[in-house]
């Protein structure tokens, strides 16, 4: 891993370490986003699904 950062930044210097890290935040800002919501839609379905008005007065059941 040390030999692959050090070769990277003599060859490309700084901007070599970042090389890609754009596109892999987009991707990864676009991914949470659809997680965020689809979680907030399962919560409603479960509630709905158990009888419940609120997804808020559902309760953690711990094992």
């Amino acid at each position: 891993m040390i030999g692959c950062f050090m070769q990277t930044f003599k060859r490309d210097g700084i901007r070599g370490l970042y090389a890609g890290t754009v596109p892999a935040l987009a991707a990864n800002i676009a991914e949470n986003s659809v997680l965020f919501a689809c979680y907030g839609l399962c919560q409603k379905a479960v509630a709905y699904s158990v009888g419940k008005k609120v997804s808020l007065n559902l309760k953690l059941i711990r094992s």
